[in-house]
């Protein structure tokens, strides 16, 4: 005899339900979920039963299972935004000054020769900017000169 094949079932939540939760099968259903009825346990839970009679859940075709199931890998596949570093922070406040602000930020922060300082002011813009981000320790490590005890 051939092994007869399960009829797959799948549930969502009801028009007003928020969630369910059945400990015993360990099913739990949330929001827009389009969840499967995998466990024998889950089949046969007569919590979960009531709840279909009583409009908590309700049956879903395989293709709302699906479609939520694509929804799932586009959400997961989105580009994630990342993080600017601190480097890419100073070079955006830094673009943003005048050739003065800059010269005056170069002097203030930085012990420079006054030859230093004109080779600076040589500089267009973005090299200007380039410099002081390099110059800028945002990642500083400790010293193993510099000891404590």
């Amino acid at each position: 005899m051939a092994k007869k094949e399960k009829k797959k079932k799948y549930v969502k939540l009801g028009e007003k339900a928020h969630g369910f939760a059945d400990p015993w099968s360990r099913f739990n259903i949330a929001g827009e979920q389009v969840l499967e009825l995998e466990t024998l346990n889950q089949r046969r839970s007569n919590k979960i039963k009531q709840a279909l009679r009583g409009g908590h859940l309700q049956e879903a075709s395989e293709r709302e299972f699906e479609e939520y199931q694509e929804s799932l890998k586009k959400m997961t596949t989105k580009k994630v935004e990342t993080i600017p570093t601190p480097e890419e922070v100073l070079k955006e406040e830094l673009e943003e000054k005048t050739k003065a602000e800059l010269l005056k930020y170069y002097q203030d922060n930085y012990e420079v020769n006054e030859d230093e300082v004109k080779s600076f002011d040589k500089l267009n813009h973005g090299e200007r900017v380039d410099e002081l981000v390099e110059l800028a320790d945002l990642n500083p490590t400790s010293d193993p000169d510099d000891d404590d005890d």
